[in-house]
């Protein structure tokens, strides 16, 4: 039986490989050279000339799966700061079948849900409030 930290290792590996994956189209999109930012930071990348952060999402499901995109909402709180500071706040979502585009916006907050969730398959049960987006306001990259 796998451990926490050895399906906890895995998903992050999981992550990266995505992100390396699309790398060349986030960079298209943001419209600007990106940094990788370090493992712990809230976000994952962040524009070298232009104020824009990013994060990446991969899930292993379809879209149509959950009702709701979900985010720690300790990512939301950040943005809603580096807003005040003049940056974009990007969130992009790769799912089984697609990948989807959110930013976050004084405008785009007002339709998402708060709420204590999380998950329970790594051998742990990781609960903390998220970010609920309903998946009908994400949009479609390809």
């Amino acid at each position: 039986m796998s451990s926490y930290l050895e399906k906890y290792n895995k998903d992050y590996e999981y992550g990266l490989e995505c992100e390396k994956k699309l790398e060349c189209k986030i960079q298209e999109l943001a419209g600007c050279k990106l940094k990788k930012l370090k493992r712990y930071d809230c976000f994952d990348w962040t524009g070298e000339t232009e104020k824009i952060l990013i994060e990446l999402k991969s899930n292993r499901s379809k879209k149509t799966k959950y009702k709701y995109a979900i985010v720690g909402y300790n990512k939301i709180t950040q943005g809603l700061e580096m807003l005040k500071q003049g940056y974009k706040i990007l969130f992009i979502f790769k799912y089984e079948d697609g990948l989807y585009k959110w930013y976050l916006t004084e405008d785009t907050i007002k339709n998402i849900h708060i709420k204590q969730s999380g998950r329970c398959d790594r051998y742990k049960k990781e609960y903390k409030p998220y970010a609920l987006i309903p998946r009908e306001y994400l949009i479609e990259i390809i």
